[in-house]
């Protein structure tokens, strides 16, 4: 027999989200007669007017069991959720506290790439060029790592509100195998530059470049530890509160996972990617450069002695009392300044000139308190340069300088450099 108890019990487990089958098994568990279950089903699914010959509401009412309606619908109330039962605070708490490790992944993520951007900015004042991915190509899967742990725990917070078991072991999975791993991947991919800075300390001198940020002293992870620990911890004392059903996302939820993708994670992979095209640029503006001067451009076809390049080729320097000269230096690569405290600048600087120059005349005002000596260039007119050398300071300044065959003078300069590097590198010059 259908009663109006039975009823409005399938009417609010429907409002709980509950499946047909679901009440079914409930109600055939509290020995409920199954056409009984049926017709009610049906009809709070496609309700139709009741008449009171098909619905019997009094006390008296006949089961088909032998036991008491009491005793019936206390089994069925015993149920992994009741109608009425709210989330218990602690879902909430657990919740709140995943957020807030998000939120610190947030803060690493944001400060890996502020260590990667400031160097490169700090570095590259001027003509200067640096690529911070160059030396350190494995710094910049850290700020995408964290990135993307961040995303994952806000969802995995978002999850937990629900207080399904399913959000339970998804909290508790990722509190095992996120943040662990994550602190040991983060200072493996930083240790390069961890260890350089930590060993520059020693050898810096006035000339090696000032590191704005050392990562050595940052810890982290600590905190993170400390929330995912209690986080964990709550989850594993609360394991029977998580009974309710899974249910997706909010729309709130899923907006601001989605403005998190766009100003968090595709920001900070587009900005990484832009380091690694830099750092594989072999330009240096060569091309650029070219395209703005007449002349012939002249650089090294192998850097001697483990040089790179320190600036890009610029234009519009002066020499000889042109105003189109072109400008290049090179020098020791970062991380061995660094290291060992010394630079090496060489500077290469080039015109285009008339063929009326006189290379003699120009020499002998070239370098005040220089005395010329004549030095053998293949490249050079008549396979003859000059070498210039005198005292500055602890230093010797020394400085080569030529005319090619199509016209263009060409002077390397260097306050470190000897005077058979800088013709060595001379020769290389095309």
């Amino acid at each position: 027999m259908i009663t109006q108890e039975l009823i409005n019990y399938i009417k609010l487990q429907r409002q709980q989200g509950k499946t047909n089958e679901f009440i079914k098994s409930g109600l055939l568990a509290g020995k409920w007669a199954e056409t009984d279950i049926d017709q009610a089903l049906l009809q709070v699914n496609y309700p139709n007017p009741l008449t009171p010959a098909s619905l019997n509401t009094t006390q008296s009412t006949t089961f088909t069991s032998a036991q008491p309606q009491s005793q019936i619908f206390t089994q069925l109330t015993d149920t992994p959720v009741t109608p009425t039962e709210k989330k218990p605070k602690i879902i909430k708490t657990i919740s709140t506290l995943l957020f807030l490790i998000a939120g610190l992944y947030i803060l690493n993520a944001v400060s890996m790439l502020g260590i990667m951007v400031i160097m490169d900015r700090a570095l590259s004042a001027g003509d200067l060029i640096f690529s911070f991915l160059k030396y350190f190509p494995s710094w910049g899967f850290i700020p995408i790592m964290f990135s993307l742990v961040t995303l994952i725990f806000f969802y995995v917070a978002f999850k937990l509100r629900s207080g399904s078991k399913f959000s339970l072991w998804l909290g508790i999975g990722s509190l095992l195998a996120i943040p662990i791993p994550t602190a040991l991947i983060s200072q493996m991919l930083m240790s390069q530059f961890v260890n350089l800075v930590s060993n520059a300390s020693g050898s810096a001198s006035e000339s090696t470049p000032k590191i704005p940020v050392n990562p050595a002293t940052f810890r982290f992870g600590n905190l993170i530890f400390i929330l995912a620990f209690i986080s964990l911890l709550l989850l594993l004392v609360s394991l029977k509160k998580f009974r309710f059903s899974n249910e997706s996302l909010s729309n709130k939820a899923k907006v601001f996972l989605g403005v998190l993708v766009v100003i968090l994670v595709l920001p900070t992979v587009s900005l990484v990617s832009l380091g690694y095209i830099k750092a594989n640029d072999a330009d240096y503006g060569y091309i650029n450069a070219k395209s703005q001067v007449t002349y012939h451009i002249y650089k090294p076809t192998f850097v001697s002695n483990e040089l790179v390049n320190a600036t890009k080729f610029v234009v519009g320097k002066e020499l000889a009392g042109k105003q189109n000269a072109v400008r290049v230096a090179y020098d020791v690569p970062f991380d061995v300044m660094v290291k060992t405290g010394q630079s090496k600048p060489i500077v290469l600087t080039q015109v285009g000139i008339e063929t009326s120059f006189n290379l003699d005349s120009f020499v002998a005002t070239f370098m005040k308190d220089a005395t010329p000596q004549k030095a053998t260039l293949l490249t050079a007119v008549n396979q003859t340069g000059y070498l210039l050398q005198k005292p500055l300071g602890s230093s010797t300044l020394s400085a080569v300088v030529y005319l090619t065959n199509d016209n263009v003078l060409v002077t390397l300069m260097s306050p470190k450099a000897s005077s058979d590097e800088l013709v060595q590198l001379a020769g290389s010059l095309q």
